[in-house]
């Protein structure tokens, strides 16, 4: 009887035991998947997050570079601010004729709002005049002295065929700038010089546009006139050659007019000589008969 008790006893102890490992291996379980599903929401909304980001880049595009990026590139950074997509851009130094081909490829497009890095090569003059001062003032031990800015245009080319050009820009002290276009289709560029202060060649374009549409009407005032001084002189030769033939035609009728008179007055004079020499002849006898 004592020993089932004992047994009895022990199995109790054994059982109760067990018990209290089963509720600790659940408690221990309870905590570690408490634990463990923090991180992973964590982990979650950090996924979430560079999601939405993601997403915002691929709305907003990533800036596009437009040109050759080599070490001896102009860079600017360009936000088209126009309203208008743009399919070209050129950039040619301002004293050259032509612009030379677009910086973006045929199948790129430069949409509004969008922003874009624009590369291309300095005028050789740039680099000359840097190149020339910093030699000079390292032989001089001068300071340096301020080179010739190269002043450059840019041609936008939009998706209607327009074009727009914006003039004189020194793009070498611009890092960033704003391609805009003004209600009445001037093209011009904002941007933020050295000193933080804002600038726009708005009004500059427009004296230039001004100053070329007045040059234009002077010149074609200037060709009205030729024209008509040579209608004038054109006139007045015709008046000439026709006084030239009326006096050629009068001359020739009094010539004719005057040649039978002078067929008449010669036969006057043929009458003349015969009477000239009849009367010598009848002196000669007078005088013949005197002597006699």
């Amino acid at each position: 009887m004592v020993k089932n008790k004992k047994i009895t006893g022990i199995a109790g102890s054994l059982l109760t035991a067990a018990l209290v490992i089963l509720c600790l291996w659940a408690l221990g379980g309870l905590f570690g998947c408490s634990q463990d599903s923090q991180p992973a929401t964590q982990s979650a909304a950090d996924t979430q997050v560079s999601t939405d980001t993601a997403t915002q880049d691929a709305d907003q595009g990533a800036a596009p570079i437009f040109g050759n990026n080599t070490s001896t590139a102009l860079k600017v950074t360009a936000v088209n601010a126009t309203g208008r997509t743009i399919l070209a851009i050129s950039i040619k130094v301002s004293t050259d004729t032509d612009f030379p081909a677009s910086l973006m490829p045929s199948n790129a497009r430069f949409t509004a709002s969008q922003k874009a890095i624009l590369c291309f090569e300095p005028a050789a003059e740039d680099t000359t005049n840097a190149s020339s001062t910093a030699s000079s003032s390292a032989d001089t031990g001068a300071a340096p002295s301020v080179a010739l800015k190269t002043l450059y245009s840019i041609q936008l080319t939009f998706i209607d065929g327009a074009t727009v050009t914006l003039h004189d820009m020194d793009l070498a002290g611009i890092d960033s700038l704003q391609l805009c276009l003004s209600d009445d289709d001037v093209g011009y560029i904002t941007y933020t010089d050295a000193s933080g202060t804002s600038q726009s060649t708005l009004e500059s374009e427009k004296a230039l546009l001004e100053d070329t549409s007045t040059a234009a009407q002077g010149a074609a005032s200037t060709t009205d006139q030729s024209t008509g001084v040579a209608a004038d002189q054109s006139t007045a030769s015709t008046s000439d050659q026709n006084a030239a033939s009326t006096a050629s035609d009068q001359y020739q009728y009094d010539y004719s007019t005057s040649s039978g008179t002078g067929g008449s007055t010669s036969t006057d004079s043929s009458s003349s000589s015969g009477s000239s020499g009849s009367s010598q002849s009848e002196d000669s006898c007078v005088d013949d008969l005197i002597l006699n």
